[in-house]
């Protein structure tokens, strides 16, 4: 029986509606399209002037009209002379370190050159897009910093850069077969060009032969800047304040090691007689010491 009633619809005492014959029932779905139809009319009836909408004054576009018009070239015209603008300060930037760590006098500026290679070495990693890229390659592998060796192999009338291209293949780890077969290239071309008679008794074929007599990764730094400060000063481009510099730091560090001799003169003097049997020992002090 139960079972059913389940089938009759529920009579609706509160919302059904009689006439004379028959009682109308209402499903419980009906009942809920009543009540949404009779919702929907009284909000049709509430008129439209009383409801008040918010407004907002939004201020002008920053850009304004400015997107209206584009010109691509200008615009990347702009661009690309920062970035060689940036190119090139940094190349100086490279190069000043080189002639700091060749004057001996980088260890004024220790921090700084480390802060400098660090922010090159992120910003760059291998893809070095400035110019010396020889020295780029030598001192970023000098402090430890391994860099891709995938250079232009320079001019042969540039001589500078040859000398640069020959000082970087000594930093060459096992296996760079391209850098084995440039040292042999460079170092034969360089040979050629000190012997050159235009070139004969100058700085350039000194240093040249310098250079391929011992690589400058090799070479005790002192002696190494007590040589580069003669050829640096000819240099054009000489940094006149580094100069200065390097003079002042190389006699600084020369007053410790004449207060160290004159000591130590005045105590053999007084031990050995003038007179006594040593007299060769006393002449060549100086060199015996510098030993």
């Amino acid at each position: 029986m139960r079972a059913l009633l389940l089938y009759f619809p529920i009579l609706v005492h509160k919302r059904c509606y009689k006439d004379a014959l028959t009682i109308r029932y209402i499903y419980p779905s009906a009942l809920l399209q009543i009540q949404a139809i009779n919702l929907s009319q009284k909000m049709s009836a509430v008129k439209q002037e009383d409801v008040k909408r918010p407004t907002a004054k939004f201020p002008p576009s920053v850009w304004g009209d400015q997107f209206l018009v584009y010109d691509q070239q200008e615009d990347q015209t702009g661009v690309e002379k920062v970035v060689e603008d940036l190119k090139e300060e940094h190349t100086n930037l490279l190069k000043l370190v080189d002639a700091v760590e060749r004057l001996g006098i980088d260890y004024y500026f220790e921090d700084d050159i480390k802060q400098v290679l660090q922010h090159f070495y992120d910003a760059y990693m291998d893809n070095w897009s400035g110019g010396a890229t020889s020295v780029w390659v030598r001192i970023m592998r000098q402090h430890g910093f391994f860099v891709s060796s995938a250079f232009k192999e320079p001019l042969e009338s540039d001589i500078e850069g040859l000398l640069e291209f020959y000082e970087a293949t000594y930093l060459r780890v096992p296996g760079e077969v391209i850098l084995d077969d440039a040292l042999a290239y460079t170092r034969g071309r360089l040979d050629d060009i000190s012997k050159h008679p235009s070139l004969s008794n100058s700085m350039v074929s000194k240093h040249i032969q310098e250079a391929l007599k011992q690589p400058l990764h090799k070479r005790v730094p002192r002696i190494e800047a007590l040589r580069y400060i003669p050829f640096y000063e000819q240099q054009k481009s000489h940094n006149k304040c580094l100069l200065k510099l390097a003079k002042l730091g190389f006699n600084l560090l020369q007053s410790p090691h004449k207060k160290e001799l004159s000591q130590i003169y005045c105590k053999v003097l007084t031990r050995f007689n003038q007179k006594s049997q040593r007299k060769y020992e006393l002449k060549n002090f100086l060199s015996l010491y510098s030993l």
